[in-house]
């Protein structure tokens, strides 16, 4: 399988450098409108991959046999935070003025 959707959360899309957060594309299925992604029992919960490009997130996503949602954020967002031994999935916080 591969990428099952790409959600760009970078504030520069013309920048290939990124952090980028890989989990199953089913965990979206709550969301409204969302394609429906088949949920497995072999899968991972949430990984991430700082200090990459576009392409080698893209091609991260074969790593897994089931449809994989990579979300791409700025290179320095940090968008996966460790609380404790657990890791912990949060928006980066907006910078403010």
């Amino acid at each position: 399988m591969s990428v099952g959707n790409v959600v760009d959360r970078r504030d520069n899309q013309y920048n290939i450098e990124v952090d980028a957060v890989f989990e199953p594309s089913w965990h979206d299925n709550s969301c409204t409108d969302a394609s429906e992604f088949l949920q497995t029992d072999n899968e991972f919960s949430v990984e991430n991959i700082n200090d990459t490009t576009v392409e080698d997130a893209v091609k991260h996503c074969d790593t897994w046999d089931l449809p994989v949602t990579v979300y791409l954020y700025d290179k320095g967002a940090n968008p996966l935070k460790f609380i404790g031994e657990d890791e912990i999935f949060v928006e980066p916080m907006e910078s403010s003025p």
